[in-house]
């Protein structure tokens, strides 16, 4: 198996893993770069660009998990596949990794064999997602919802999508047409929904740069359709 040309981060504070791992790599020409926690770890992948990331769960003071999580806030490193080899093995581990994003998980003691795999699976499929988009793309969408509340810093809209990450929107809606807002900036809040009985979500957006005086107007509004 051939990795010429390939760059491996392996994060770990065992120092026999970064042994281990570089013996492995380095004999089928992967370039690797060790980190023994996770804050020297997004360090070196933001300045590295590996095409695969390995990293331990059970770190200090930020866990494995944390890595993941942080990993995906960064655009540079947020298509780079993650890896995680650890000695926990329980279903609630594995699963909460893979929900946070890790690509793969293994578990210790590693399986050189089953490692080289892997890793040589992640880094073609990185490879894939490179040629395809070898620039960030912009796209735009238009989707039909309802404006289900109105608040002075945030409304709700239910739409039949959620979202999980931070988005910049424009809403086109009479009533915020109405009360000037029209060409105010709104950002959804991430994660914030909630699931409704119609198979759609109510998504929680934020106002961005609105004025006090512009609140006390939509506060004034809102009282005003309860009376």
């Amino acid at each position: 198996m051939n990795l010429n040309g390939k760059t491996i981060l392996a994060i770990d504070d065992d120092q026999s893993i970064h042994l281990i791992l570089k013996r492995i790599f380095e004999n089928v020409g992967a370039s690797c770069h060790f980190a023994s926690n996770v804050m020297e770890g997004v360090q070196l992948a933001q300045k590295y660009q590996p095409h695969v990331v390995i990293c331990d769960l059970n770190m200090e003071p930020k866990s494995g998990f944390d890595l993941i999580k942080i990993s995906k806030k960064i655009p540079a490193l947020a298509d780079i596949p993650i890896i995680v080899l650890s000695g926990l093995k329980d279903k609630t581990s594995v699963g909460k990794a893979l929900a946070f994003g890790a690509k793969d998980y293994l578990v210790k003691p590693l399986d050189a064999k089953v490692i080289l795999r892997r890793v040589y699976r992640h880094c073609q499929n990185h490879n894939i997602l490179k040629k395809s988009l070898p620039a960030p793309q912009k796209a735009q969408a238009k989707i039909a919802g309802t404006l289900y509340a109105l608040g002075e810093s945030t409304l709700e809209v239910e739409l039949p999508m959620r979202f999980n990450r931070f988005h910049h929107l424009k809403i086109e809606s009479s009533l915020l047409e109405e009360l000037g807002f029209g060409d105010v900036k709104l950002k959804t809040k991430g994660k914030d929904y909630k699931y409704t009985t119609k198979g759609h979500y109510l998504n929680s957006i934020t106002f961005v740069g609105i004025t006090e005086s512009d609140a006390t107007q939509i506060r004034k509004t809102v009282k005003s359709w309860g009376q």
